[in-house]
């Protein structure tokens, strides 16, 4: 008789583990969904994650409450950085293309959220669209979700270059779950970023996190059809006091070469706290004051 029972448990153990690999609606409540520690989930090719994405989105959790000193961010770094063979990079987003890629995890939300140290063994799963990201994924609850955006163009400021990488940026993505289903919609992603790029990579996943933007990004504005740099000059508070001047000493030795070209009477931004003035450099002025 216990051969029998043996057999049927068997039998029933190779049908579950042969059910399609997806989203399923969200248990009930008496139900029980806790048999997926000892079964390998197989992924769908066209819902596998490449390897190096995986990598961009692990370090960025891991990362994600980590403080640390950064070093030197200052404007004649990253412009020495450039004169030395780093691209610049000048990485358009329209908006369009976008993918999504979701972090399953069978533990404690709460407590893995707080250091994300079992971030390498999540289950990542690629969704082409929005509203095909479900709550649970084989069983396993989702933890995290990110939005993917593929540049729209890339182009090597410097001009220096021929070959550009792929580029694709990130962002956390907040889901909204009816009946195991995603209801909210992609977040519009449209901007140009300067983007600081070492020649040797071909596929690059950033995102805007304040590691990526420090260090890894110039500021810039687009105004009536022209690439500039911004530089942070002066401050005026809506009580009338005044912050700065700022005496651009973090260009360095390039400080009298972006001076010349610097227009610092044209771009400001006004906002509840007061307004802000700005110095703009034309892009290619700028790259010919590290150049030469």
């Amino acid at each position: 008789m216990r051969k029998i029972y043996f057999v049927r448990a068997m039998l029933l153990m190779l049908l579950f583990s042969v059910l399609p690999v997806g989203c399923k609606e969200i248990p009930k409540e008496n139900d029980t969904v806790k048999e997926t520690e000892e079964k390998t989930i197989e992924i769908p090719p066209e819902q596998q994650v490449e390897k190096e994405l995986i990598s961009a989105l692990v370090y960025y959790l891991q990362d994600y409450y980590t403080f640390y000193d950064r070093g030197d961010s200052s404007m004649s770094i990253k412009m020495d950085k450039i004169k030395n063979g780093t691209q610049l990079l000048r990485v358009d987003y329209r908006g369009s293309g976008n993918y999504f890629v979701c972090a399953y995890f069978d533990g404690n939300p709460k407590e893995e959220k707080r250091s994300y140290s079992h971030a390498e063994s999540y289950i990542w799963v690629k969704f082409e669209n929005a509203n095909e990201i479900c709550e649970t994924y084989q069983g396993l609850p989702i933890l995290e979700a990110f939005q993917l955006n593929p540049a729209s163009s890339v182009w090597d400021a410097t001009n220096r270059s021929d070959s550009l990488p792929r580029v694709e940026h990130f962002n956390l993505y907040q889901p909204s779950f009816s009946n195991g289903r995603n209801t909210n919609d992609a977040v519009v992603f449209d901007r140009t970023i300067l983007y600081l790029n070492s020649p040797d990579q071909t596929t690059v996943y950033h995102s805007v996190s304040e590691h990526d933007y420090v260090l890894k990004t110039i500021p810039y504005v687009r105004l009536d059809g022209q690439d500039y740099i911004t530089k942070w000059i002066y401050s005026i508070h809506t009580d009338g006091t005044r912050t700065g001047m700022d005496d651009l000493a973090s260009f360095g030795k390039y400080k009298d070469a972006v001076i010349k070209v610097m227009d610092t009477e044209r771009y400001s931004v006004t906002m509840e706290s007061g307004t802000v003035y700005y110095g703009i450099i034309k892009l290619e002025d700028f790259v010919r004051c590290i150049l030469g």
